[in-house]
């Protein structure tokens, strides 16, 4: 296959896919007519090819069209678009980094700096926990938490229905801002 024919049949597998998932959802059926009729494996090779390039570009334009959104709600505040209220965070989180010298750390206390289990730590009970033994509660926190990511923010979509959407989020009507 010449290469035009190969980004055509990719660009037109891709239209077809897309706007069958925009009407339907789900999985795509796939007929004949749907796909250029060639077994040779070089071709086969271009057209994998081309469409890993049509991926790294959907991937790209996907990430600045969320820097744009991340930017505006930075602007002008978290909003509600439908069943998602799109608001930002920072790129920055903490990740615990010794769990065994955590748990040692808490001893008696761990109802104090956990929730559920060693995933869902609670930093400011810890922080607490140490300040009432007299520690350095800042010391004890970065010998156990790393921070991961990067400095900045990034745009936080969250399902207006989540279990763990804020009561604020909720509370937002179509097109409601919160700054």
């Amino acid at each position: 296959m010449e290469p035009e024919r190969i980004v055509g049949a990719v660009r037109y597998m891709v239209i077809e896919v897309a706007r069958f998932d925009r009407a339907y959802g789900g999985d795509y059926d796939w007929s004949e007519d749907d796909f250029p009729g060639t077994t040779d494996p070089y071709d086969l090779d271009a057209l994998l090819l081309e469409a890993q390039r049509v991926q790294r570009a959907a991937r790209t334009v996907e990430q600045r069209i969320k820097e744009a959104f991340q930017q505006e709600v930075q602007l002008n505040g978290a909003v509600r678009v439908g069943g998602t209220v799109y608001g930002d965070k920072p790129a920055k989180h903490r990740v615990l980094q010794d769990p065994d010298g955590l748990a040692e750390f808490l001893g008696a206390d761990w109802r104090r700096g956990l929730r559920v289990d060693m995933k869902n730590v609670r930093i400011e009970g810890v922080r607490a926990l140490a300040a009432s033994r007299g520690l350095d509660a800042g010391a004890i926190e970065d010998s156990f938490f790393a921070w991961e990511g990067e400095d900045g923010r990034v745009l936080n979509p969250l399902p207006v229905d989540g279990k763990y959407t804020p009561k604020w989020a909720k509370a937002l009507k179509e097109g409601e801002r919160r700054r």
